[in-house]
């Protein structure tokens, strides 16, 4: 018995010893982990990223998209990004080196209107950028998104001296999504502090700034021949040019912090302006005339009661220009030359027709700008033209005059998109009606569609009592429709109503397709 026992105890310690050997002497036998995701589906619109997390891993992770042409992934670090590219579905594989998991993904279109706002997750920004971020003075703001969290966020720069930081938010498909903007200040170097006060969470950013390339006055100009423009560059120093075409028209030289450019033949002429030590550029524009016109940059614009000053480019003048205005309605606007700019003040509600006159020329030049002020209780539109707010109004409305655009539906103001109350619209000069842009109104009965150009997907979607179309649009082939439901789920009884003579001209195009009454006014 004591002989078996000590045996026993024999082949024991060999095992062990075994076992120790093949380990080495700093090695302990691999434990195989599971592999974890925080999420096994997931839903992302078009264009848009989606962050899947490994929470535990064997190893480095790979992830593998099943249609390249729905949803890509790539991996940073421990987190996956899912990006959708097409409408549909696909499988992603992760795998480690010892297990494989998938992950099933639905891609949704960029005009879906959205689902409601997800739970509150982790505080996370784009990924991208997490790790640091340059940017430029003299530029428009810089941004990062903001891709998961509560929704209650502040944000700012450790040393605010170094710039200011603004929190905004837009609709989307997945809710509301935030986004930190950063405006910087002077060169340097501090960090972006992104607070989630619901969570108590916190995201730190390093930022990096640097000065921007700046170049005044604008950089789209109109010379004539032998005339020479001066431009004022904000940089680094040391300024080269690239992709210069139109070398014929324009002869250009640096001076210091001087762009000198000459015209030498009628033409278009396009170049980059480089700065050296940050590689940044700035595109430069110059047309070159056998003579001078006076000429603005754009003739009309929408304005509030108590708004902003508009300034307004006067793109081409005389040499030496003196000028005059007359002002239809200065209880309206008023208007003064700044410089090379137009400037209107909006002072009260109505129009006024602004006549700019340059004595300069041998023979004077005029010009007209079309000023429509908005008061406090009409309806809202942008100085481009887009409306964002109807104020209110309902029963039958007429849009202004400087009305252009009807914004999408995931734009944010949503000015006709399920309201009710709105019995009748006429467009006006209304050329472009966005995504989904009147989606169902329920008490819609009567549009007229006056100058229409671009009818975007759904654009009346479901307007269930909407029998009545007026279109004056003597060419319905110029009418570009954009995907499909434009007039899906109006009336059944719908009629068209077309100019004299152009029946046949709309059935043949896709209104045929969504009316099958149409009729000449």
């Amino acid at each position: 018995m004591r002989k078996m026992k000590k045996m026993k105890e024999f082949l024991f310690l060999s095992f062990v010893a075994i076992f120790i050997t093949a380990c080495g002497p700093d090695e302990v036998p691999e434990v195989k982990k599971e592999l974890k995701l925080d999420k096994y589906e997931v839903t992302v619109v078009e264009g848009e990223k989606h962050l899947v997390n490994v929470t535990q891993s064997n190893g480095d992770v790979s992830a593998t998209s099943s249609d390249k042409g729905i949803v890509t992934a790539t991996v940073n670090d421990k987190v996956i990004i899912v990006k959708g590219v097409k409408e549909g579905k696909a499988d992603i594989t992760v795998k480690d080196k010892k297990n494989t998991k998938v992950i099933k993904v639905t891609v949704i279109g960029e005009d879906t209107p959205p689902p409601p706002p997800p739970a509150d997750q982790d505080l996370q920004v784009d990924p991208e950028k997490a790790q640091g971020m340059t940017i430029f003075t003299n530029r428009n703001p810089a941004f990062i998104k903001i891709v998961s969290g509560s929704g209650n966020y502040t944000a700012e720069l450790k040393d605010p001296s170094y710039g200011t930081v603004k929190i905004k938010d837009t609709a989307d498909k997945d809710g509301t999504i935030y986004y930190v903007y950063i405006t910087p200040t002077k060169e340097g170097k501090t960090t972006l502090v992104i607070n989630d006060t619901k969570t108590k969470e916190k995201v730190e950013v390093p930022i990096t700034i640097k000065i921007g390339l700046l170049i005044t006055p604008s950089t789209q100009q109109t010379i004539s021949i032998g005339e020479t423009k001066e431009f004022t560059l904000t940089g680094y120093g040391q300024y080269t040019t690239k992709d210069f075409n139109g070398a014929q028209y324009v002869n250009i030289e640096f001076k210091g912090n001087k762009l000198l450019v000459t015209g030498k033949a009628v033409g278009t002429a396009g170049f980059n302006v480089v700065d050296s030590e940050t590689e940044r550029f700035k595109p430069v524009s110059i047309i070159v005339i056998n003579k001078r016109t006076l000429l603005l940059a754009y003739n009309s614009t929408n304005l509030n009661v108590g708004g902003q000053q508009h300034k307004v480019a006067i793109e081409s003048h005389s040499e030496n220009p003196s000028y005059a205005i007359k002002n239809s309605n200065s209880s309206v606007a008023k208007a003064e030359v700044e410089g090379e700019e137009l400037v209107i003040t909006p002072l009260a509600a109505g129009q006024a027709i602004i006549t700019l006159t340059d004595n300069g020329f041998s023979t004077p030049q005029s010009v007209e700008f079309t000023v429509n002020v908005q008061g406090a209780d009409d309806i809202k539109i942008t100085s481009n033209g887009t409306v964002i707010d109807l104020n209110g109004k309902t029963g039958d409305i007429v849009l202004p005059a400087g009305a252009k655009k009807i914004p999408a539906y995931n734009s944010g103001s949503k000015p006709f998109a399920k309201k009710a109350g709105i019995t009748s619209i006429d467009f006006q000069n209304v050329t472009s009606i966005q995504t989904y842009a009147l989606y169902l109104m329920p008490d819609l009965t009567t549009v007229h569609l006056r100058k229409i150009e671009v009818l975007g997907q759904g654009a009346f979607l479901k307007c269930s009592k909407l029998s009545k179309v007026y279109c004056y649009m003597e060419n319905p082939s110029n009418v570009q429709f954009q995907y499909d439901k434009h007039f899906e789920g109006i009336s059944s009884s719908a009629v068209l109503y077309v100019p004299k003579g152009k029946v046949n001209a709309y059935k043949s195009t896709k209104f045929g397709e969504y009316f099958s009454n149409i009729q000449e006014m």
